[in-house]
């Protein structure tokens, strides 16, 4: 049998170069957590049915998150209605000029599907009566009975109504009802739950899921260390407390949000800020303090940065003027000059003296100049509360699609490194860790695209 030619083979597979246009995706989940919070039992009044107790135990899920929180939100107070009828109200101490533009949530605890509506009355802490007040009114559908979470827009002037003067926001608070109506035709039985009332500042707090691509890959390396006792007694076994795995990244080019991949860096709500702009202006004749100056006016100087500008003369001597802290009144010499562009100053905004030997000529400015921006800060606020998840297609041999997703890493490197030559890479490293389930990752196979 041994010089018989057997006609077969094991089935192997490997891979082959894959393709550099392939993406990877990032996935980012930062947590919610609201700025204010308070219980449902803290009520001061059920103005609409009557109270039948708190269920501490009783806990929606968290339906903010994209992982859900355990702790976050808190037991569900339960009020019997009146004619369908069931409303609940708070008093809550708060700075409310800080939400006056957020949004306001709860958890409504319903009987039976249907049709519901929804309404919040707003006024100022002072306010208990509401006699000035926002009404905000919803209606929806739930088609079974439970939890739903409810969003109000306090921004909305479209669902709003007023009473009165209308709510005028303080840093006193609120005092808020909470109003639910069952709007079907057959009766309703069973009690209405209020649950985990929260409130966020604004828009940009709900803003924390994004999807990063990378396209253009240079590399993309997969390492896995699973280091081995050193047992004399049973033997060498495997360390499950020190397994390690890694990621390393390389890509050329990123989709637009790419900032999300560095988990010190976040959108700031500010909208205006300071740009590098040059110009040259021409210096005319002023007379400040019984002084004679040369001055130019900077129209659109960003005043929240301090020393930035840059003046310089068109001379051979190749003069750059320095900026002195003095008050008017002072001789100023060819190389210095004044920046008068602080509100006490009295003076025209971005209002500059120099040497009056520069009176008719012009000098050129480099300084920031405030533009509309869109504004990324870098601080460590995200570190606690971000999370990322690391989709990545492979192909083999069989032609079979492997997707890697790496369910809990954190980005422990983000490096680009900026040069004249060439395309510039972004290169990232990743520490991956397990994740609720107790996966460091998995691998999806494609099988409906092979035969």
């Amino acid at each position: 049998m041994s010089n018989c030619f057997v006609d077969m083979s094991h089935p192997m597979y490997g891979y082959n170069t894959q393709d550099k246009d392939s993406k990877i995706i990032v996935s980012i989940t930062e947590e919610i957590r609201p700025c204010v919070r308070w219980k449902a039992s803290k009520q001061i009044a059920i103005p609409s049915g009557s109270l039948v107790q708190y269920v501490r135990k009783d806990v929606p899920e968290d339906q903010l998150n994209c992982n859900p929180i355990k702790c976050l939100n808190t037991g569900t107070l339960y009020v019997n209605p009146a004619e369908k009828k069931a409303s609940t109200k708070y008093q809550v101490r708060a700075d409310a000029d800080d939400f006056a533009l957020g949004f306001n949530m709860l958890y409504l605890k319903l009987p039976k599907a249907g049709k519901y509506e929804f309404k919040a009355i707003v006024s100022d802490f002072k306010d208990v009566a509401q006699e000035n007040s926002y009404v905000y009114t919803y209606e929806f559908n739930t088609s079974a009975p439970g939890f739903v979470l409810r969003t109000v827009d306090l921004a909305d002037s479209k669902v709003m109504t007023q009473t009165g003067t209308g709510w005028k926001p303080s840093d006193h608070g609120i005092v808020v009802t909470y109003e639910v109506t069952y709007k079907g035709e057959d009766e309703l039985t069973g009690h209405i739950g209020f649950s985990s009332i929260s409130v966020v500042n604004d828009r940009s707090e709900l803003r924390k899921f994004s999807n990063v691509l990378l396209s253009c890959l240079t590399s993309f390396t997969h390492n896995v260390s699973v280091p081995a006792t050193d047992a004399r007694c049973f033997g060498r076994q495997y360390d499950k407390a020190q397994v390690e795995i890694t990621k390393e990244i390389t890509a050329t080019t990123t989709s637009c949000n790419d900032y999300w991949l560095n988990p010190l860096q976040s959108m700031s709500k500010k909208m205006t800020s300071g740009i590098p702009v040059t110009d040259s202006f021409m210096i005319e004749e002023v007379t400040i303090s019984g002084k004679r100056y040369g001055s130019l006016l900077i129209p659109d100087l960003y005043y929240e940065d301090c020393n930035t500008i840059t003046i310089s003369s068109d001379k051979c001597a190749c003069t750059y003027l320095s900026n002195i802290p003095l008050s008017t009144g002072v001789e100023l010499e060819d190389d210095e000059f004044i920046a008068l562009t602080q509100e006490h100053h009295g003076y025209e905004r971005g209002t500059v003296l120099v040497n009056p030997m520069y009176i008719g000529e012009k000098l050129l400015v480099t300084y920031n100049g405030e533009r509309d921006v869109e504004l990324i800060v870098a601080n460590d606020k995200r570190l606690n509360n971000t999370h990322f998840r690391v989709t990545q297609m492979v192909e083999n041999t069989r032609g079979l699609k492997e997707y890697y997703v790496f369910n809990n890493v954190l980005i422990t490197e983000n490096s680009r490194e900026f040069s004249t030559e060439g395309e510039i890479t972004l290169s990232l490293s990743f520490t991956v860790s397990r994740d609720e389930n107790g996966n460091f990752y998995e691998i999806r196979r494609n099988v409906e695209d092979v035969a």
